[in-house]
């Protein structure tokens, strides 16, 4: 099933709550900003109290985390706004501290957070060359974006964290002020995004303030969008991102797949006729 359209949202428009799941420590409250129905992964913007303590372990969800505000203490190492974590499923962690309080934004791409106490990894089949741990803000330099094709120019991007076999990416992007493109966008993969600062207008979805959020599945047609003031944001999507742009804003998603269908199939007829066979027909 997946996750369903949400756009657009303002994290300060959901109500927090308490997390009371097993194997979590208490001092932590969240606002669900996104959730898959079915095996609970979702997106949520977390707050940790003063003093929040939780033993080290692991989940058994593959997750990501960034800090928005504050400090975090993993395993006796401090890290502030902009750290960037992403964490395989089963890779344990040391004890993490919250001394003077924390806000992040974390992801569970698997199921609902969990977390098992542990002194070791989960097994020898975690994949622990995947962890990453990078200081955004200090150590990743901004950089053009290479989608093809190009968005208008006024884009920068940070990437973080790259999967080489599914093209799934987390990255940081800008807009700088001004910024306006005039087509209509949509994609292959899905993508989400959370503005950190600033703002942006969609013209089907409206205006989009600091703290703003959406949740798109493939082929939603989004566009023309302009940024007056700026944004500063975190993006993910779950494949490679490829731009289609048209210029028909009422196009519905099965329009917009059908046309990459067709684009495909005039552009590279042979790739298409493969893409087709049947297990039968099929010769290695």
């Amino acid at each position: 099933m997946g996750r369903p359209h949400m756009e657009p949202l303002v994290d300060r428009d959901v109500t927090p709550r308490a997390l009371r799941l097993p194997g979590w420590a208490s001092g932590i409250t969240y606002r669900t900003l996104s959730i898959d129905p079915v095996n609970g992964s979702c997106t949520q913007v977390v707050e940790m109290v003063g003093g929040f303590r939780q033993e080290a372990g692991f989940s058994r969800s593959e997750w990501e985390l960034f800090i928005l505000d504050g400090r975090l203490t993993i395993d006796g190492t401090a890290y502030t706004k902009g750290q960037y974590f992403f964490i395989p499923a089963g890779y344990r962690i040391g004890n993490i501290e919250a001394p003077l309080g924390c806000r992040a934004i974390w992801f569970f791409n698997d199921h609902y957070p969990d977390w098992v106490t542990a002194t070791d990894h989960r097994d020898d089949d975690v994949a622990t060359d995947q962890f990453v741990s990078v200081q955004a803000e200090d150590n990743v330099r901004w950089q053009v974006p290479t989608f093809f094709p190009q968005t208008e120019p006024g884009v920068f991007i940070k990437m973080l964290r790259l999967d080489e076999e599914t093209g799934a990416f987390t990255g940081l992007y800008n807009m700088c002020a001004g910024f306006w493109q005039d087509n209509v966008s949509y994609h292959d993969c899905m993508e989400e995004s959370y503005h950190i600062w600033g703002e942006s207008w969609m013209m089907q979805f409206g205006y989009l303030p600091t703290g703003g959020y959406f949740y798109r599945p493939p082929y939603i047609g989004h566009g023309p969008f302009q940024c007056e003031y700026g944004t500063y944001a975190i993006f993910r999507t779950d494949s490679w991102l490829v731009n289609h742009f048209n210029w028909n804003p009422y196009m519905n998603v099965d329009e917009n797949r059908q046309r990459v269908v067709d684009i495909v199939q005039k552009r590279q007829p042979l790739l298409t006729d493969w893409t087709f066979l049947t297990k039968d027909e099929f010769v290695p």
